[in-house]
């Protein structure tokens, strides 16, 4: 059991019906604060207010569903620190994603372009990414290896970001690296068995 007794009563009342009012401010104050904090040390360079709006977000939709947490898998803050990252990185994609684009339609302009045509290029972006992460999880409906996955897609080399990820980053940099590695050649063979690459060139392929 990795949560404590005083989580696993919490996320009790707030799963009552109707819920306990107190313990959504109890949420909060138990674990608003912690969340932001693990969001900055992660992305120290993230703006302040996306960090804030979605550390406020993550505790707001737990609170709407507390059935999903596991108290046996992981710590309350831990698996709210883990939703925030995720959400935190699905972000920081669409906003590369925006900036490309803006870029893709000034040229646009510059070659004479029209508005539909920039239009329809966003739409499909949007549509072939939403159809990326709905395919990986199909492959990975566990959270935390869906996030490792994603982090992977997303060419992240950071061992700190993947030990938060799945809570050992108390263990020593050595034993770090070779559950990290062993976690990345398990779901790594696990895209291969479902020939990934196949899909990921299909979804590509949408945007061409």
């Amino acid at each position: 059991m990795k949560a404590t007794t005083a989580e696993i009563e919490l996320v009790q009342r707030l799963s009552n019906a109707p819920a306990d009012p107190v313990a959504l401010s109890e949420l909060f104050g138990y674990c608003y604060e912690p969340v932001i904090d693990a969001i900055k040390k992660k992305f120290p360079k993230g703006d302040q207010d996306d960090i804030y709006e979605i550390a406020f977000q993550s505790l707001d939709q737990f609170a709407k569903s507390p059935q999903k947490f596991d108290p046996k898998k992981n710590t309350l803050n831990g698996y709210l620190t883990m939703d925030a990252i995720g959400d935190m990185l699905n972000l920081m994609s669409k906003n590369s994603r925006r900036i490309n684009s803006t870029s893709s339609v000034e040229d646009w302009e510059v070659h004479g372009n029209n508005l539909i045509g920039e239009t329809s290029n966003q739409d499909m972006e949007e549509i072939a990414l939403d159809n990326f992460d709905s395919r990986l999880r199909d492959l990975f409906p566990d959270d935390t290896d869906f996030e490792f996955a994603r982090m992977m897609e997303l060419g992240i080399r950071d061992t700190d970001q993947y030990a938060k990820l799945i809570n050992i980053e108390n263990e020593s940099i050595e034993k770090q690296r070779t559950i990290i590695k062993r976690h990345k050649d398990r779901i790594g063979k696990q895209m291969e068995r479902n020939n990934w690459k196949d899909i990921k060139k299909k979804i590509r392929d949408q945007l061409l």
